[in-house]
């Protein structure tokens, strides 16, 4: 698993401001993750039930709606950094792509399964709490991944090997519907998010390893699409940026996990998922 600290120039200090900033204050960043594919500019932080229904989530018109959207997220994907943080990463001249190119056959691989399943009638997403005992980034948030082994022919198979490494879930169980694009730690881990259905599954009844794994828990997309759930991080480090934090469940999500799942919802369910990262200028004295 890769826990949620893991994120491109994250700081390691507490979290610089969390809050919702009005909209008449904040310039809208558009990032890779925050690609608008609704008609609609006006946000609800609720929805009809039939919006988050099994049968219209989970159909095979959806997948092939939200595999598309992913196909047309830029990638690599990066922070959600203000606009002219954001300008290096357009840098087409031949120094930039070289050096582009050097670090990337550096950087080591690595994929995440971002888990759907149905409990209790409904849909959700599924997280694990690493455990703590692990060494490092103990009691964090996940998405059950780990860097890719050289018998893995693909990052859906490190995904699906390493969901059932986690969690003792077989492999042909799981229904891939495709990837997302490819989000750098501050590790240099090229990661590559997953989407999986699980179907219908019950917690209890995991065996999951708990010398990695400390906890499974799952968040309904009905609460994680609920604008009220949903907040944001700007962190001032270097030109700037902001990172999505989804409250009201057992636990925090916040880091590279929220970050997966703010780019994920934003294609699975954008007609209904309307939350957004704003970067905010410091006011300069």
């Amino acid at each position: 698993m890769l826990p949620c600290s893991l994120l491109r120039s994250a700081p390691r200090c507490p979290l610089a401001c969390i809050g919702v900033l009005a909209q008449q204050q904040a310039q809208q960043v558009r990032t890779p993750s925050a690609v608008d594919f609704s008609n609609s500019s006006s946000g609800a932080s609720t929805a009809s039930y039939d919006a988050f229904a099994p049968d219209n989530v989970l159909s095979k018109q959806s997948r092939e709606d939200c595999v598309r959207r992913l196909s047309l997220i830029p990638c690599p994907s990066t922070l959600a950094a203000n606009p002219k943080a954001s300008a290096p990463d357009n840098d087409t001249s031949p120094p930039a792509q070289a050096a582009a190119q050097a670090a990337a056959a550096k950087a080591k691989e690595a994929a995440v399964l971002v888990p759907l399943c149905v409990v209790d009638g409904e849909v959700c997403l599924l997280f694990t709490l690493r455990s703590p005992h692990m060494s490092s980034h103990r009691n964090q948030v996940s998405f059950p991944g780990g860097m890719k082994d050289e018998e893995d022919d693909s990052f859906e198979s490190t995904a699906l090997r390493e969901t059932e490494e986690e969690l003792g879930l077989p492999r042909g169980q799981v229904e891939v519907w495709g990837r997302c694009p490819t989000i750098e730690s501050i590790n240099r881990v090229n990661a590559v998010p997953v989407v999986g259905n699980l179907g219908h599954i019950k917690l209890n009844q995991l065996k999951f390893n708990q010398k990695e794994v400390g906890d499974v828990f799952t968040i309904p997309l009905r609460h994680l699409c609920d604008s009220s759930n949903f907040r944001y991080t700007q962190f001032r480090t270097g030109k700037g940026y902001v990172l999505p934090v989804f409250l009201g469940a057992k636990y925090k999500v916040w880091g590279l996990t929220a970050r997966i799942t703010h780019m994920f919802l934003s294609t699975l369910l954008p007609s209904v998922y309307r939350s957004k990262l704003y970067y905010i200028k410091p006011l300069k004295v």
